[in-house]
């Protein structure tokens, strides 16, 4: 006689609830701790073009100048309004002692165009020397976003569509979740610098372009 074979037993409905519950706030905890690290730890630093220029948010003087040297920065761009910053300027001294330059272009959170062209018009000399770059606002995603942008139009001669759509306000692990929420991983549609990405009109010419790194 053959012996009795029972079916699986299939988990009923409670259970599968539960087990995807855990399994969603398991995956919400890891992606707030990645961008936890990324904001606490590496102050929003993101690579613009490998090599050659990045942006981020502010940070302490000694960490600024530890980030700068391993990157082999060679110009810090500070946007932070007169407001923001301290009147001892801590960050400008400690990047002088070690011989990095340090490029002050005070902007609000909606740049005006003269100050857009402000930055087109110093970035210029820097570009043309190869400087590796670093670019920084108060929090990371706003201004400095926009501004990367901005360089990627002006010198590197991307079109505006394209570098509104590489605008970055997540870390690299989390840019996936732009496919399912586009306004979280970049600047959104309904963001003051949005428009402004999509109409400047570059002003370097295509012979001005920078080499590659």
């Amino acid at each position: 006689m053959r012996p009795r074979i029972n079916p699986p037993v299939m988990p009923n409905s409670s259970t599968v609830l539960l087990w995807s519950c855990l399994s969603l706030l398991a995956a919400v905890l890891v992606a707030g701790a990645l961008y936890g690290n990324w904001v606490l730890r590496e102050h929003r630093l993101t690579v613009i073009t490998p090599g050659r220029v990045y942006q981020s948010a502010a940070m302490p003087p000694d960490t600024l100048v530890r980030v700068a040297q391993r990157l082999g920065i060679q110009t810090v761009v500070d946007f932070r309004a007169y407001s923001e910053v301290p009147a001892d300027n801590a960050e400008r001294s400690a990047l002088q002692r070690v011989g990095i330059a340090y490029l002050r272009l005070p902007s609000s959170t909606k740049p005006p165009p003269d100050t857009v062209d402000t930055f087109v018009r110093s970035l210029q000399p820097e570009v043309a020397a190869g400087h590796r770059l670093l670019m920084h606002c108060l929090d990371g995603e706003g201004r400095a976003v926009f501004y990367s942008a901005i360089y990627r139009i002006e010198f590197e001669g991307w079109d505006n569509q394209s570098a509104w759509l590489a605008t970055t306000r997540l870390p690299p692990s989390l840019m996936f979740l732009g496919r399912l929420f586009p306004g979280i991983a970049r600047l959104s549609e309904s963001n003051y610098k949005t428009p402004m990405i999509r109409a400047h009109r570059r002003q370097q010419p295509e012979s001005d372009r920078p080499a590659g790194p």
